[in-house]
């Protein structure tokens, strides 16, 4: 039986590039969970094939 895959992404930002991306996404109206759900959507529908054979 085969192990389930987990694919992460880690990385840091420093805190004024951090805020200033808080800011952006203030401004535009934007939150990181919609980000998130939009990148998430767009991988599934890329990787179809192996998320249906999962």
């Amino acid at each position: 039986m085969a192990l389930p895959k987990n694919n992460q992404v880690k990385f840091r930002i420093d805190d004024h590039t951090k805020m200033a991306f808080k800011r952006v996404l203030e401004n535009k109206k934007i939150t990181i969970q919609s980000i998130m759900e939009t990148l998430l959507i767009e991988y599934i529908i890329k990787n179809i094939d192996s998320v249906i054979k999962e």
